[in-house]
């Protein structure tokens, strides 16, 4: 079975910190591709744990901008 066979069949419960996630309220119901992706990957899909925004949220205390992605990059700014 290939990764993306195990990953589409299998299912993911949504990040706890989903409700009160700045960056989900804002994009979370957006038609664009990227965003969308990432919140299937990273707010209800299998990489949860790797999202910046919970480790910003873990380590401060409290939720990072708005405008971090859960991938590490802002928003306007362009990925290395």
């Amino acid at each position: 079975m290939s990764w993306d066979d195990e990953h589409a069949t299998r299912t993911y419960s949504e990040c706890e910190m989903l409700v009160k996630c700045g960056f989900f309220e804002k994009h979370g119901h957006t038609n664009e591709p990227a965003c969308h992706a990432l919140i299937q990957l990273y707010c209800r899909g299998p990489k949860i744990d790797a999202c910046k925004r919970r480790g910003y949220k873990q380590r401060h205390g409290y939720m990072p901008s708005d405008d971090l992605m859960p991938d590490g990059t802002m928003l306007g700014q362009k990925s290395a």
